[in-house]
């Protein structure tokens, strides 16, 4: 049975970031303004597989962690969208339908993560943890993190968070009256291999992010703990960077 879901805010989470990031800097020069996302009440989603915050201020994930151990199934794909109706009316979508040609469903944890558990991979095809993703991103740089989770967890035991920036645009927020939902600015995602290895990345969502500009879209996990205001790991201080790259022969099933 699922735990208690609650409603709650990011103080606490926010201050647990602080302290992990204390003097540190900005390596790659990001211009961290347009990432910046105002935050509202937060809505706890404790699934089977994987833990999720959800924003109810954009009707969209904000991040979430699961830990991966070892693929050992191959369900097919459900393509079931549906509405997760233990997240309250006022912090979810209201349409499952298709975004647009240009935008796709784009699920924050992919569907391939839980296909050794039906149930697991039904819930990854709720709305919660959708969103509206440029189609290059979602088929370019984005797959590409999805494809390296699949090849290291034959080999290693893996911490897997992911989350949004909604960001300060407001130009391509076209899906507001059909779904209710924010379109994000940018998507973020951190590996980490074993607990004292990891690779992160703060992914734009657009054109630009093609599967070839995944290695210039890598951040450290000092960079990621200040843009997102967010406690990614409990092993902030020991884990060490790495390059994460996809390997022949590599298990995708």
């Amino acid at each position: 049975m699922d735990k208690t879901a609650e409603v709650t805010g990011m103080d606490d989470v926010i201050e647990k970031t602080k302290r992990d990031i204390n003097n540190v800097t900005n390596a790659l020069n990001l211009d961290e303004r347009q990432y910046v996302t105002e935050l509202g009440p937060v809505f706890k989603r404790e699934h089977q597989a994987y833990t999720l915050y959800i924003s109810c201020l954009h009707r969209g994930p904000l991040y979430g962690y699961m830990l991966l151990g070892k693929d050992q199934g191959n369900l097919p794909r459900l393509d079931g969208f549906t509405v997760d109706k233990e997240v309250p009316a006022e912090c979810r979508q209201i349409s499952t339908s298709s975004y647009s040609r240009e935008y796709h469903r784009g699920q924050l944890f992919d569907s391939n993560h839980f296909d050794g558990n039906e149930r697991h991979m039904f819930e990854s095809f709720y709305m919660s943890n959708v969103i509206p993703q440029h189609e290059v991103a979602n088929t370019g740089a984005w797959k590409a993190t999805e494809i390296i989770t699949e090849c290291y967890r034959e080999h290693h035991q893996l911490y897997l968070a992911a989350g949004v920036l909604y960001g300060t645009d407001t130009t391509d927020d076209e899906f507001v009256e059909s779904h209710g939902v924010v379109t994000p600015t940018a998507m973020w995602k951190y590996i980490e291999l074993d607990k004292d290895k990891y690779a992160a990345w703060i992914i734009p969502n657009s054109k630009e992010s093609t599967k070839e500009s995944l290695a210039s879209l890598e951040v450290t996990l000092e960079d990621l703990l200040r843009i997102t205001n967010i406690q990614i790991t409990p092993n902030a201080r020991a884990v060490k960077r790495v390059a994460l790259p996809i390997f022949q022969n590599c298990h995708l099933s």
